[in-house]
């Protein structure tokens, strides 16, 4: 019986020491390893804080894979990096080239809803698992330069023989003159509804100083707002010159790397601005670090420049006139549309 009580005790020790294991295993990446949203553009205004963004770093991820098999899949594509012959060129076709440190494991869940949304023509042509529900979907994506590898979260760790690599282009082309860019707010008004202008403007048939006017609103006028956009006709550029850190992008930025600037707002009780930028195929806010480097880490080449059109309705003469108006610095709005 003392022999029979040991070997339970010995084998009770070994089941608690595998789970304890396997706990380890699943335990999701270091934060350095954290790639930050959000994948498009969002309305801008006072209900922005830098602590959003912050927390969204500590989110725990839902839709991204942080498993072991997850991590097994990161270490395989850093092993890419290392297939080029010596005139630097990838030994293996269709792959880009990238350097193993570029690569990291996505774990910010609008960046795999944004992923699962494009993988339609790959499903279809068989090179991408059929998927029990409808996107966004969990995934496993690493990105590596400027692709995103994916994979299905029940595959293996390891790749197999069989198996497609299924690399998916960065979501958004770089952006250039003319990029409409949704939500806007306009002194501190963010959401549609009725609003008083203080001073008067013109409507035009579409949001172009080249549109025709369809009518005049006269000041202290109130009109019925329900569209906004920024319209950028100049596409800002900064270029990291060396090794800097952003606190959005949580991350290292190398030489060489670019942000196109496309708008930038400052919230309350804060001088500094906050930028939306296009990097690395996403649009995405941005801090302003090339400003906390000194300008020894990074430069900013071309500031960018936009107009902001409001869509707002009006009865003028009895008749119900709906157009844009070009909201320019002189144009002034009253309290009411803050309630």
């Amino acid at each position: 019986m003392p022999r029979i009580r040991v070997l339970l005790l010995i084998g009770l020790g070994l089941v608690l020491t595998f789970i304890v294991v396997m706990q380890i295993a699943d335990r999701p990446p270091a934060p350095e390893q954290q790639e930050l949203g959000p994948a498009a553009a969002a309305p801008l205004g006072p209900e922005f804080r830098i602590g959003a963004a912050r927390s969204a770093i500590r989110r725990q991820p839902r839709l991204c894979s942080t498993s072991f098999s997850a991590r097994q899949f990161v270490a395989q594509v850093r092993a890419v990096a290392s297939l080029t012959d010596p005139s630097g060129q990838r030994q293996v076709q269709g792959l880009p080239l990238f350097n193993a440190d570029q690569v990291r494991l996505v774990v910010d869940d609008s960046t795999c809803a944004a992923v699962s949304r494009v993988l339609g023509g790959y499903i279809k042509s068989g090179a991408f698992p059929r998927q029990h529900r409808l996107p966004p979907f969990p995934l496993t994506v690493v990105r590596a330069g400027p692709k995103y590898f994916v994979r299905d979260v029940r595959s293996p760790g390891l790749l197999n023989h069989g198996e497609s690599l299924v690399m998916v282009d960065t979501l958004q082309p770089p952006p250039k003159p003319g990029y409409v860019l949704p939500g806007p707010c306009w002194q501190w008004c963010c959401a549609p509804g009725r609003w008083t202008l203080l001073t008067p403007v013109t409507l035009r048939r579409d949001p172009s100083l080249t549109a025709p006017s369809i009518g005049q609103v006269s000041a202290n006028a109130a009109v019925d707002a329900d569209t906004g956009i920024a319209i950028v006709d100049t596409v800002g550029l900064v270029v990291v010159r060396a090794p800097v850190w952003s606190e959005y992008i949580n991350d290292t930025l190398p030489p060489g790397d670019t942000l196109l600037t496309l708008h930038w707002t400052k919230v309350e009780d804060d001088d500094v601005p906050h930028y939306t930028a296009w990097w690395r195929g996403l649009v995405r806010y941005v801090d302003r670090f090339w400003d906390s480097a000194g300008g020894s880490r990074a430069q900013v080449m071309r500031a960018p420049h936009w107009n902001t059109w409001i869509r707002m309705a009006t009865t003028n003469g009895g008749t119900r006139v709906r157009g844009w108006a070009m909201m320019t610095r002189d144009i002034q709005v009253g309290p009411s549309c803050l309630e």
